[in-house]
């Protein structure tokens, strides 16, 4: 157990001294505070929820597809992994420390991306927001938890690919390509219309939502993304009367998780 720590600790250190991670995080501030503009008033509760989760799956997708890369493309560059490997330590402890180094890391920024949106919209509208910030900040784990959960698919995609593809350029445009295929092509309807065209079926709505789903972030969208379309329900109601695409978005990550330490057991990842 203690390997594990020592690794997920080694593996929380470099995702937080990358550079590639503090660009894009610097690059989210500066977007962020750019385009930043008030929520909705009527419905303020829901509309920070929902803004909120919007930030961390649109950064925290990005982010997370570049640790997954990171992951595997450092250890491979500095030969780090066949150094651990030599060493009196079993692969599974390697590939466990570095998901539960992935996973804090990623609890410690989404923690900072909340707090730094909580803090601007209190100073930009914080007469409004007095009156629901308990809801509010009580509502923050559960949307993280459902982040981690989206964002790790990401990961889990990009573990793999590096894993497989030993050229570090071409393992990030594949990483890349398939962040860009999840979500931007497959959560809108043109994939399904195409594929329906093409076998000749004459509806392609029951392939909508088999294929859209691959996207995880439409997996949680209907408990959060569009909550404000029913935000007298609560949020938490509104995930558990949405429970099984909740469900889904668990098993999901999990096969791909499992996938991705199946993959580091068995492959030449020297």
């Amino acid at each position: 157990m203690s390997n594990v720590l020592n690794i997920a600790r080694k593996e929380f250190g470099d995702f937080l001294r990358s550079r590639f991670i503090l660009i894009i995080t610097f690059i989210f501030l500066v977007t962020f505070l750019v385009s930043f503009h008030p929520v909705s008033q009527p419905i303020l509760l829901s509309s920070l929820q929902d803004a909120l989760c919007d930030i961390l799956l649109t950064f925290g997708g990005a982010i997370a597809l570049l640790m997954g890369y990171l992951a595997i493309s450092n250890e491979r560059r500095n030969n780090a992994l066949s150094t651990m490997i030599t060493k009196p330590l079993f692969r599974d402890t390697i590939i466990n420390g570095k998901l539960l180094g992935a996973v804090a890391f990623l609890i410690f920024f989404f923690m900072f991306i909340s707090a730094v949106y909580t803090l601007v919209m209190i100073l930009s509208i914080g007469y409004a927001v007095n009156a629901i910030l308990y809801a509010y900040l009580a509502s923050i784990p559960l949307i993280i938890i459902l982040s981690i959960l989206c964002v790790m698919v990401y990961y889990s995609y990009s573990l793999l690919v590096s894993i497989y593809i030993k050229n570090e350029t071409l393992a990030l445009f594949v990483s890349v390509l398939i962040w860009l295929i999840l979500t931007m092509e497959i959560s809108t309807w043109d994939v399904a219309m195409y594929i329906a065209v093409f076998f000749g079926q004459s509806s392609f709505l029951p392939l909508l939502s088999a294929i859209t789903k691959l996207c995880p972030k439409n997996l949680i969208a209907s408990s959060i993304l569009f909550y404000n379309d029913n935000y007298n329900a609560g949020l938490w109601n509104s995930v558990l009367a949405n429970s099984n695409d909740v469900f889904v978005l668990i098993v999901y990550m999990i096969i791909l998780v499992v996938a991705s330490y199946i993959a580091f057991l068995r492959s030449d990842i020297s």
